[in-house]
Order: structure tokens, then C-alpha cells, then sequence
């Protein structure tokens, strides 16, 4: 397997308890927003920082 050298890898997380985990995954910048409108989004960490 190979990853492009201009993709992101972005960890996305599912679940809850013991049938919680986490997938990594390679993204091209330019699909990102796609990425991000195909996977449902929690509320943000309470100790996430602001930018």
C-alpha cells in the first residue's frame, strides 16, 4: 500500500463504550470537505481549543 505524499491523514472516530474505535484514513486536500460532509460530525470536545 501507498499514500499519496500531498494527502492528509485523518482519524475519524465511531462509536461508544467498548464498541468505540477509531479508522485512520488518507485524504487529499481537495476532498476533505467532500469527507467532511459525508460523515456525520459530533458536538465539538469541551477541551478543544478555540482558533
Amino acid at each position: 500500500m501507498s499514500i499519496n505524499p500531498g494527502s492528509r491523514i485523518v482519524t475519524c472516530t465511531y462509536g461508544t463504550g467498548e464498541r468505540a474505535g477509531s479508522i485512520e484514513i488518507a485524504v487529499m486536500p481537495l476532498d476533505l470537505r467532500e469527507l467532511l460532509e459525508a460523515v456525520p460530525q459530533d458536538a465539538p470536545d469541551d477541551d478543544t481549543p478555540s482558533p
